[in-house]
């Protein structure tokens, strides 16, 4: 008589299927879990360029927000007079003038500061930055749950401060504050993008250029520069969501509508990151994103 119980084989055979099962399991809610935070990244986006339209709507000059803190001196009949532009984020603090020769230095000790900055840097930044109000004084809105979950400081393994650039077209002072280049009247004007459906606004940061994060790193800031003939300065959007087409990263645009992009298969994507700046439409053909128009020929 067979004695009661599993054999050897019929206790693998059951392992087997259960490991299977746990699997499948495993891969399904980890594809939900991500699909939620690529969900959230969307929303933060939207919210960020909902809130420059709105700035620029309640603006009197009807500008957007500046992408970049910037400095600048106007001179008028009262003589010269310190000014400042503050960013959609900011370390400027109003009115420290060092001199007469055109130098400035109101920026905080987090001046150019990277995504691992101390807590009160960053919530001094959010905060002192315009958009600040706009998105509900929520420094969540600030960050994608994908990036702050993969990349942590090596010290402290604290989460990055924020997840996203906002595009140099938007008025940005290149030479990062130190001299006062920018007046009074700068900013760029909503009626002035022919297309802002086609024009980025904001992107995910590229893990790529931060040089390892932490104060002194131009990259890792709050401003996406492009086109730029030093490559130094010329950086390129970010996908960091993992998914079955491959890796994505999200666009919003100046008409705050977001879309999603795949990683190109070939190169990199400084050339799509400038296409986008520039406003203009591309398509995916090939692996690479190309120009419309280059397409139709």
């Amino acid at each position: 008589m067979k004695k009661p119980g599993f054999t050897l084989v019929e206790l693998l055979v059951v392992i087997g299927i259960l490991g299977v099962l746990m699997a499948a399991l495993l891969g399904a809610f980890g594809g939900t879990t991500e699909s939620a935070r690529a969900t959230k990244c969307r929303s933060n986006m939207r919210s960020l360029a909902q809130a420059c339209i709105t700035k620029a709507m309640a603006d009197g000059r009807k500008r957007y927000p500046h992408a970049g803190s910037c400095e600048y001196f106007d001179t008028d009949s009262r003589g010269v007079t310190y000014g400042e532009h503050r960013g959609w984020i900011s370390w400027l603090s109003r009115g420290k003038y060092n001199g007469d020769d055109g130098m400035v230095s109101s920026h905080q000790t987090c001046e150019q500061a990277g995504i691992f900055s101390s807590r009160d840097d960053v919530m001094f930044a959010f905060s002192n930055g315009v958009l600040w109000t706009a998105v509900g004084c929520n420094e969540s809105v600030y960050k994608c749950p994908t990036m702050c979950i993969a990349n942590k400081n090596p010290r402290d393994k604290s989460d990055m401060a924020w997840s996203y650039a906002m595009s140099a077209r938007f008025s940005y002072d290149s030479t990062f504050g130190q001299r006062a280049i920018e007046g009074p009247n700068s900013g760029t004007r909503i009626g002035s993008i022919s297309r802002p459906d086609k024009t980025l606004m904001f992107a995910e940061i590229n893990m790529d250029d931060l040089g390892g994060g932490g104060n002194g790193d131009w990259h890792a800031d709050c401003v996406l520069e492009y086109g730029a003939s030093s490559s130094r300065h010329r950086e390129q959007i970010g996908f960091p969501h993992k998914t079955k087409r491959g890796m994505i990263g999200h666009v919003a645009f100046a008409d705050a509508h977001v879309e999603q992009f795949t990683k190109p298969k070939y190169g990199d994507a400084k050339e799509l990151t400038e296409l986008l700046c520039r406003g203009t439409n591309v398509v995916f053909k090939s692996g690479v994103y190309v120009a419309e128009d280059q397409v139709a020929r």
